[in-house]
């Protein structure tokens, strides 16, 4: 490598052959000689030695290779003079055999500094906040949610976590256009009872509000839709996450009085099992508690709130009960587990009706005799014109109810 001397590098130094002459002798490298793989030093002040002698180079400031970076890095090295001959004196200090700059470390032959620590890494950035999905992407998640919920298969809860791994903030935004347009994904969810469990499951894993009420309709929470149209499977999955057993609906229902008139035992029992439990003396807008909604149930609702405590002798708007409800309507079976939980028999309602006038008038025979068992006073009459249970029977022709 040559450069002149306007750029203020001289030539450089080359190594003397093994041997001398010869390529197999067995000469030795200089002191201030380098392989002729790195560069050679250059100097800057002073004089260069001689290449290939013994005597070292006279004082003066070098440019040395600075190993293993590239053959272009060097630093700037000062050697000091020579020594002054034997015998001659001289008080001053030696001075540092050899001293190197760079502009990233200070090398010295007496002492050196202890290298730099390692800048600290910094932590990765924040990931951007999520954004509101689009009406197209809410009208196609729309789409695979309904299809998940309709016909579930392994391949549509998957299509369904895909999509919902990929933009988490679907499962919270609500749909777009369609039947359920303004519904949020949980609420349509718990809206059809095949498959919802594993897609309800993938929306409460994605971060979907529990309790959030769709834009349109009803306005019912997750947990409202689930009572009346869902299995208890999904029912007890949004009580574990946290859903509101108590909230009331725009009509004043809350889940247990949608579970008690309309879901089966099975989910009545998932809501009666609520942490906090419910309140079993809620009543609807029209004032009827769990108790009076049951009787459009099964017998087995009847018995199960009675177990969670329910007042049986309740008394409801015009001084009916519980019991002229079910005996109006010929539920003999509701009938028999009100009596059997000690329900008063003879309760008399406006108008002198009781619950056995009000089955005999509907011609519940069934009902009449199992009242008439259980005490009720065949003599009560109504009154307005002063009509009995066996007047309405001998009318009916109902010998046997005559004969009682």
């Amino acid at each position: 490598m040559q450069r002149s001397q306007a750029g203020g590098l001289g030539s450089s130094c080359r190594p003397p052959r093994r041997g001398g002459a010869g390529r197999g002798g067995g000469g030795s490298w200089g002191p201030h000689c380098l392989p002729e793989a790195a560069p050679a030093p250059v100097a800057v002040g002073g004089q260069r030695g001689p290449c290939g002698g013994s005597r070292p180079p006279v004082a003066g400031t070098f440019l040395l290779p600075l190993p293993p970076h590239p053959p272009s890095s060097f630093v700037r090295a000062t050697v000091p003079p020579l020594p002054r001959l034997a015998g001659a004196r001289s008080s001053a200090p030696p001075p540092p055999l050899l001293t190197m700059r760079s502009k990233r470390v200070v090398v010295m032959a007496r002492r050196s500094r202890p290298p730099s620590p390692a800048p600290a890494l910094r932590p990765p950035p924040p990931p951007p906040p999520l954004t509101e999905p689009s009406a197209i992407e809410a009208a196609a998640f729309g789409r695979l949610l309904i299809a998940a919920t309709d016909r579930p298969s392994k391949a549509a809860v998957a299509a369904l976590r895909a999509a919902l791994a990929a933009r988490p903030s679907l499962a919270a935004a609500p749909l777009a256009g369609g039947v359920f347009g303004g519904s949020t994904p949980l609420a349509v969810a718990a809206n059809v009872l095949a498959g919802a469990p594993a897609v309800v499951a993938a929306l409460l894993e994605a971060g979907a509000p529990v309790d959030g009420v769709a834009r349109s309709g009803d306005r019912s929470t997750p947990l409202c839709i689930a009572a009346r149209r869902a299995s208890a499977e999904v029912v007890a999955m949004l009580l574990a996450a946290g859903a509101n057993v108590n909230v009331k609906s725009p009509d004043k229902t809350t889940p247990l009085l949608i579970a008690a008139e309309k879901g089966s035992p099975a989910v009545l029992a998932a809501v009666l099992a609520a942490r906090p439990p419910p309140d079993i003396r809620a009543v609807n807008g029209k004032g009827n508690p769990a108790l009076v909604l049951a009787i459009e149930n099964k017998a087995t609702a009847i018995a199960l709130l009675i177990k969670k405590g329910a007042d049986v002798n309740v008394s409801l708007d015009g001084g009916w009960s519980v019991l002229m409800n079910a005996a109006q309507l010929g539920k003999d079976a509701h009938v028999e587990a009100l009596l059997k939980a000690h329900a008063a028999v003879n309760v008399v309602a406006d108008g002198g009706w009781t619950a056995l006038l009000l089955a005999a008038s509907r011609e519940r025979w069934t009902v009449v005799d199992t009242l008439l068992r259980a005490g009720a006073d065949p003599s009560a009459a109504e009154w307005k014109t002063q009509t009995t249970a066996l007047h309405m029977a001998a009318n009916a022709g109902d010998v046997a109810t005559v004969l009682m």
